[in-house]
């Protein structure tokens, strides 16, 4: 039972990184943290650079020409100078990645400091920085700064991994060299590096920058990371409108009437109204394991499951390429721990999504989205093949689960993984959708997007396809109900005035609009509490939005741990205070009240299932009900026995 920004992340005035405990250190370095930066912050309109004054430049003025990118580069894609419209720059170095490389310094791009460094002296390393474009969940790209010996074995002073959106953001690297006397580097003897190899990508990389504080400054005061978003403020604007959303869409108005067995109304008698599992979805991405096996942990995973959520879908189990692996044997067993944790599942109440019958792409690496024997297939330009097979994959699975699973993402991704549709034409998509509906009639039909909210919203013109997708489906008689927003975050957080607009423009499409992926890794507890608090807070206030499902909520069962709200001990980080004082407090109803002398009284609750129990000296009796949505006002008659 279910009891229960665009991101600106800024330092100082005009840059920002995201702080993270994970660093690389070495005796040369006195300790600071790891600095993972997405920084959305552009020079002040004075035109003063977004680092503090007094710096001394320690890299040749000709950066392009003393530029030294990786030999391997060439393996893995390609680097060239170009020409942007940048914050005070035109040039800079965009590497694609056609592979990803086998270590991140494989594809690099280096600059030696030209100046001695003494001990103890404040450095600080930097580069504006986008994405053009990212593989990634979230749509961003990633690189890492390194401050280290300019020859072997190229001992770190410090390094840190970055994370970047589709803005240019300029991304420092602060750091104080040790304090004895072998800490000090030579000129030419240390280098600021910028290892791009972390994913398959297109970035940039512009003005790089190695400035010298000596002594003149204090590490503590150097750009500081604080990581914010746009309406993070407790009196932003947004709020207001949000409450006043909740409160006229996500509630109701219950009229209970006590009588007699003789039907006569009884006045004065105690009323009790006490909520007992949400009408909206609050869910989670789960395994079969977790659900049947006698593990300490999955005992522990099955509670915090019953205590915390009333929906939930597979991670990967209901997956083409996952139900496609093994022998006979294999997938028989597999659809029998699937089948087993679904009954679990509805015996406790809970709805489950179908995820998904068609990822129309290939993958990589390890990643496979169809099953890779149907590639040669594809190769081929069998087109008939294909679409054939993909029709029987999507009979057979919503033939499986007909009538135990309440949804399904019939598309998956169709944005950035069209492979399949590119070969069987994109018509075919109409006709997924029909098969779907045919083989199990009860299910609502979604179409699944991660270009939507993900990485702040900022990629504009992959939402548009995406939008683009979806209008095609409806012209085309597709019977699709709903559209599945993937919502993985990174650094890019999105404003919540930024999140509304979005979420009006493709609710005038008239699906129903779920957060099926949820979660935020970064590694500032705080500001994940706050920016879940808020992004619950903006989906449960508009009125398109079904339910929102995290993608795991435990370290140890997370594909982000750092993402997930319980640590591997199973102790809460802020993440579940916000939570649960949304779910169970700020949106739960507990009321209580006497009867007038109609034997009526009322109450205005959220909606969902209910105990009520209603009372007059020692004739008691208790009764479910509901307040159900679409209902502008429902009622309710006891009868209180003699």
């Amino acid at each position: 039972m279910f009891i229960h920004s665009e991101s600106v992340i800024r330092v100082g005035h005009d840059s920002c990184v995201e702080q993270r405990p994970l660093i690389v250190a070495c005796g040369v370095l006195i300790a600071l943290v790891c600095l993972v930066g997405l920084c959305a912050a552009e020079p002040a309109a004075d035109g003063a650079e977004p680092w503090p004054p007094g710096g001394v430049g320690l890299l040749d003025e000709s950066i392009e020409a003393s530029a030294v990118v990786s030999s391997k580069t060439a393996a893995n894609g390609r680097a060239e100078w170009v020409a942007v419209d940048g914050p005070g720059f035109d040039r800079a170095l965009r590497f694609t990645l056609a592979r990803l490389p086998d270590k991140p310094w494989d594809t690099q791009v280096k600059w030696v400091a030209t100046g001695a460094i003494a001990p103890q002296d404040v450095l600080l390393a930097g580069v504006w920085a986008r994405v053009i474009e990212g593989e990634n969940e979230t749509q961003e790209g990633k690189f890492r700064i390194a401050l280290q010996q300019s020859h072997a074995p190229f001992t770190p002073l410090m390094k840190a991994d970055i994370t970047v959106g589709k803005q240019w953001t300029f991304c420092p690297l602060p750091a104080r060299v040790g304090p004895k006397p072998e800490h000090a580097y030579q000129a030419g003897a240390l280098q600021v590096s910028f290892n791009v190899g972390m994913e398959k990508q297109t970035i940039e990389l512009a003005a790089p920058v190695l400035m010298s504080y000596g002594k003149t400054v204090d590490l503590a005061d150097m750009p500081q990371p604080v990581i914010t978003y746009e309406g993070m403020e407790a009196d932003a604007p947004w709020r207001a409108g949000a409450a006043a959303r909740i409160e006229r869409y996500r509630k109701g108005d219950l009229t209970v009437v006590i009588q007699g067995p003789d039907g006569k109304p009884v006045p004065g008698a105690a009323v009790s109204l006490e909520m007992t599992r949400h009408a909206f979805g609050f869910g989670t991405c789960l395994r079969p394991q977790e659900i049947l096996d006698d593990e300490a942990d999955d005992e522990l995973f099955r509670e915090h499951l019953l205590a915390n959520f009333n929906t939930a879908v597979y991670e990967g189990e209901m997956k083409w390429v996952r139900m496609d692996r093994g022998s006979d044997a294999d997938k028989q067993r597999l659809h029998e721990r699937v089948s087993d944790s679904l009954d679990w599942l509805h015996e406790h109440g809970f709805e489950v999504r179908g995820h998904t019958m068609v990822w129309p792409g290939w993958g990589s690496g390890r990643w496979h989205y169809t099953p890779p024997r149907l590639k040669p297939v594809a190769d081929a330009g069998d087109a008939e093949t294909l679409a054939r097979e993909v029709e029987q994959r999507i009979r057979h699975v919503g033939e499986l689960y007909a009538g135990r699973v309440t949804e399904w993402d019939v598309i998956n991704e169709a944005v950035r993984n069209h492979e399949v549709i590119d070969v069987v034409g994109r018509d075919a998509m109409i006709d997924w959708f029909k098969w779907a509906r045919e083989s199990d009639p009860y299910a609502e039909l979604y179409y699944n997007e991660n270009t939507i909210l993900s990485g702040g919203a900022v990629d504009y013109k992959a939402r548009q396809r995406a939008m683009d997708n979806i209008r095609f489906l409806i012209e085309g008689g597709a019977p699709i109900h709903g559209l599945g927003m993937q919502c993985h975050f990174g650094s890019t957080l999105v404003g919540m005035e930024k999140m509304k607009a979005i979420l009006d423009e493709f609710a005038e499409t008239g699906l129903r609009l779920t957060v099926t992926e949820f979660d935020v890794a970064i590694p500032d507890e705080s500001v994940q509490a706050a920016f879940l608090r808020d992004f619950y807070t903006m989906a449960f206030s508009h009125p398109a939005m079904d339910a929102i499902l995290m993608w795991g909520f435990w370290e140890k069962r997370h594909w982000k741990p750092e993402a997930a709200m319980f640590r591997a001990d199973w102790s809460p980080k802020p993440m579940v205070d916000a939570y649960r004082g949304l779910l169970f407090d700020e949106w739960w109803t507990q009321e209580s009240a006497e009867t007038d002398t109609t034997g009526q009284t009322r109450f205005r609750g959220f909606h969902g299932d209910y105990t009520l129990t209603a009372s007059l000296g020692d004739r008691k009796t208790t009764a479910s009900t509901l307040i159900a949505p679409g209902k502008d006002h429902q009622r309710i008659v006891v009868t209180l026995p003699e």
